[in-house]
């Protein structure tokens, strides 16, 4: 877990200082992916307890704040190739939507 929220630290501020579009895309692009991988470990049980408290609730708010963020939007939409992309985020916010967690469906992450 403590490798998981150092990359995490790391990914947010490669975006946050990337100085051109072409840059805060691809890092964009590589915090995604890490929250795609985030969303598969919590799916597949690989936390347990707390671990697994905090991965939830750090995911679950970032992906919050990611949906309600237009540009964020913007550059999800731009990352979709398939069906698969980013399977294990929509994947995860079903789940904690079925367990009560107050966070919503994204509709930046359709099934279709």
């Amino acid at each position: 877990m403590v490798t998981l929220n150092e990359a995490f630290r790391q990914a947010w501020h490669r975006f946050l200082s990337a100085d051109t579009e072409t840059g805060r895309q691809y890092e964009f692009s590589e915090l995604m992916n890490l929250l795609e991988i985030g969303c598969a470990i919590y799916l597949e049980r690989s936390l347990s307890g707390v671990s697994r408290e905090l991965t939830e609730e750090y995911l679950g708010n970032t992906l919050s704040l990611l949906e309600a963020n237009v540009d964020a939007r913007r550059r999800i939409e731009l990352m979709r190739h398939s069906k698969t992309t980013f399977k294990y985020i929509r994947l995860f916010l079903v789940y904690i939507g079925r367990s009560g967690h107050p966070h919503k469906i994204s509709s930046a992450f359709p099934s279709t």
